[in-house]
């Protein structure tokens, strides 16, 4: 089977959290330095919030290690200012 992909242009991609479909935005510069908005409107989440538990905690040296697991969906989005956008196509 031959596909052709073709890459998008004039947009950008935008990250939803799978479970609640809110948009997410990620680290700022703000929110690293620690001045001005902080937290999620930052893009700052707490790790294990909507994570789903694969499996047990495991005990090292000074350390618990979690496996877990999150899911994100990916949205394209039209860039501001841009007159001509195209979305990518998949051929089979």
């Amino acid at each position: 089977m031959d596909l052709m992909l073709q890459l998008a242009t004039g947009v950008g991609i935008t990250l939803r959290n799978s479970v609640t479909q809110q948009s997410m935005v990620f680290v700022a510069q703000p929110g690293i330095t620690g001045i001005g908005p902080s937290g999620e409107n930052v893009g700052w989440y707490p790790v294990l919030r909507d994570a789903k538990n694969l499996g047990p905690s495991v005990s090292g040296i000074h350390i618990t290690y979690t496996h877990t697991q999150r899911y994100y969906s990916n949205y394209q989005v039209k860039l501001l200012n841009q007159e001509k956008y195209v979305l990518p196509r998949m051929y089979c």
